[in-house]
């Protein structure tokens, strides 16, 4: 119960997060004009774009290996 009650209010936190508008300058610093999740979002894979592919490339790698495990795990078994 209290796994799922942590679940829901940490997805109402990130929901919050992600809907809500940061502010932004002219120069990329906080204050003045506001801008949403699109923005910020194209502005974050211009800037991290190699990052976020090497992230997703590890990710994936770390799924493959955990199924290997699993795998191995079932052939000792039987």
């Amino acid at each position: 119960m209290l796994i799922g009650v942590s679940a829901v209010l940490f997805l109402a936190v990130v929901a919050h997060a992600l809907w809500r508008e940061l502010p932004r300058t002219a120069d990329g610093e906080g204050g003045g004009a506001l801008f949403g999740l699109r923005v910020f979002s194209i502005d974050f894979l211009n800037e991290y774009w190699l990052h976020f592919e090497l992230v997703s490339v590890l990710l994936v790698a770390a799924v493959v290996a955990a199924l290997a495990v699993l795998e191995v795990g079932r052939r000792h078994r039987g």
